[in-house]
């Protein structure tokens, strides 16, 4: 009888992804508990022992070379490739693990936040066709969770061989979740069928998780009791906006959306969401040195943690999108620094559009300051807003239609 569920496109590292993971495999747990999950995260696979033991479920590798040895035949000579890429394979035992887990999965869950799309290059695209390759070839049912899909634009010739085998494999797919309208349409235009418009899984999950099915232990220490005083605003950037704005203008915004802040007897308090953000934190935080209103929680705190903080916020200024994600889910509003349409139709879906800004183009500080003054005034109201909007959004759960 196959026992594992597999998830792909899931890792621990950025509080987003590792809340994707979090979601899954509780809400995985609480329906099938005889089910054993497998995260296959080649980034997570490195960490020591100690750490990975201390999860509920199991964690391995899911580099080139071990997809070609799954898929075997011509596919087996990407392990040159492989190995100019990864600089090592994976041993024998874990390749005979990692083949003996999909001959005995019962279900692939694929949980990418934006994985295939032309903008995300052509490799990243290869890597999640085989993967839902090798499901087809085990014949494994594989659920794309929801999700940002396309633009498929790889150029005039490449395009002919990509929208081939983009609706190759996505026909076998059993079920494709899109997070956006626009994801919609795209995956519309290669005549695929199977596909559902659905939000965000962690949006989607509206009671707490449940830490036995996460952690081997129920006794794993939180951290964050009394971390934020009251009369507190979280400051989540992303370092990506640095790269798809203007940086200098952007710092600057950042400056004075601060200092208008503190100026109202605010608190304020720097919250990381990826390791990679901590560079665009501390840039920012040396504009205002010993200022008693400025708080860095600097610490690695795991999603769940991050959610609990943010709740305690009166409302945040996001770049992360599952930082937004958390913030809405706790009914506390946002104002938004984003680039892309996946921030557009989130705050749409909550009437919250005023409060979103697309770095992409120039933001006219007089601007922002009017959006802070409105939640600086009216907060409680949108938190109103946010909530009933909520109750709407989460009528339905994917995880409740989803059956191994």
């Amino acid at each position: 009888m196959r026992k594992y569920v597999v998830i792909v496109g899931g890792e621990l590292f950025n509080k987003g992804a590792q809340a994707l993971t979090f979601t899954a495999v509780d809400q995985i747990k609480t329906r099938f508990p005889n089910t054993q999950i497998v995260l296959l995260s080649s980034m997570d696979f490195k960490r020591p022992n100690e750490e990975k033991d201390k999860y509920a479920f199991e964690i391995l590798p899911f580099s080139l070379d071990l997809k070609s040895d799954l898929l075997g035949g011509l596919y087996k000579s990407y392990d040159y490739l492989s190995l100019v890429i990864n600089k090592r394979k994976a041993s024998k035992d874990i390749r005979n693990k990692v083949k003996n887990i999909f001959k005995n999965s019962t279900a692939m869950i694929d949980i990418s936040g934006f994985a295939l799309s032309s903008q995300r290059g052509e490799f990243s695209s290869l890597q999640y066709l085989l993967n839902l390759k090798i499901a087809r070839k085990y014949n494994i049912p594989t659920f794309l969770f929801p999700q940002s899909f396309g633009p498929f634009n790889y150029g005039p010739i490449r395009n002919l061989v990509f929208h081939k085998l983009i609706k190759k494999e996505l026909s076998n797919v059993k079920k494709i979740y899109v997070r956006e309208d626009d994801g919609m349409e795209n995956l519309k235009k290669l005549g695929l069928n199977n596909i559902q418009r659905s939000y965000d899984i962690v949006l989607q999950n509206t009671k707490s998780y449940s830490k036995s099915n996460i952690y081997k232990s129920d006794n794993v220490n939180m951290k964050v009791n009394d971390l934020v005083i009251e009369n507190s605003i979280g400051i989540i950037p992303n370092v990506k906006i640095m790269k798809h704005g203007n940086a200098t203008q952007l710092y600057n915004l950042y400056y004075q959306l601060i200092d208008h802040l503190i100026k109202n007897n605010k608190n304020v308090y720097f919250l990381r969401h990826s390791y990679e953000d901590k560079e665009i934190i501390e840039n920012i935080k040396q504009k205002f040195p010993q200022n008693k209103k400025i708080f860095y929680l600097d610490e690695d705190y795991s999603c769940i943690e991050i959610d609990e903080i943010i709740k305690k916020f009166n409302f945040i200024i996001g770049s992360r999108y599952h930082s937004i994600v958390h913030a809405y889910k706790n009914f506390v509003p946002a104002i938004v620094l984003g680039w892309a349409i996946k921030y557009d139709e989130l705050l749409s879906a909550f009437d919250q559009n005023e409060f979103c800004f697309d770095v992409r183009g120039e933001i006219e500080v007089k601007d922002a300051i009017a959006k802070l003054d409105i939640l600086l005034k009216s907060f409680e109201q949108e938190r109103d807003i946010i909530s009933k909007k909520y109750k709407e959004i989460t009528t339905n759960n994917i995880f409740d239609k989803v059956n191994f």
